[in-house]
């Protein structure tokens, strides 16, 4: 069962139909990130909306339905991932860990994406305390070396 955003599901779905249309005579693209709803839901409330997409936090989901459920997600609604967010952590809260420091199973996730010809684009998001030079230098390392 899915917990209503704040507010409620009417006024929040009605929002994203302005949103839709805004950005469609803009130009905009716009992806909802899975911050309080799991990505299924997020896909759930979207599904009939033209123009929108998800930003696929992979540390968000790791929280909300774990490395089997990132997988089943990036097998039923890839073509819906319009922007990925990469971090790690263990699962229990947002760490915004180094990718590989963490519960994330990259090697899947990345063999998945390559799988489905994800085609958006990601950013990495880090822990403040990250040192930043070093913590982007091993995250694309971890990254190449998995997909390799």
């Amino acid at each position: 069962m899915m917990k209503p955003p704040l507010g409620g599901l009417k006024p929040y779905r009605d929002s994203l139909e302005k949103i839709s249309e805004i950005s469609a005579e803009k130009g905009i693209k716009v992806c909802i990130e899975n911050a309080h709803l799991s990505p299924f839901q997020v896909c759930e409330i979207i599904e009939d909306i033209p123009g929108l997409s998800i930003t696929l936090d992979l540390g968000h989901a790791n929280i909300q339905i774990g490395n089997s459920g990132i997988l089943e997600f990036l097998d039923n609604y890839s073509e819906r991932i319009g922007h990925l967010h990469i971090h790690d952590n263990h699962g229990v809260y947002d760490e915004h860990l180094i990718p590989g420091d963490g519960t994330l199973d990259y090697k899947a996730i990345m063999e998945k994406i390559t799988d489905v010809e994800f085609q958006g684009f990601g950013i990495l998001e880090l822990n403040w305390d990250i040192d930043a030079e070093n913590g982007i230098k091993k995250s694309l390392e971890f990254l190449l070396n998995i997909s390799s």
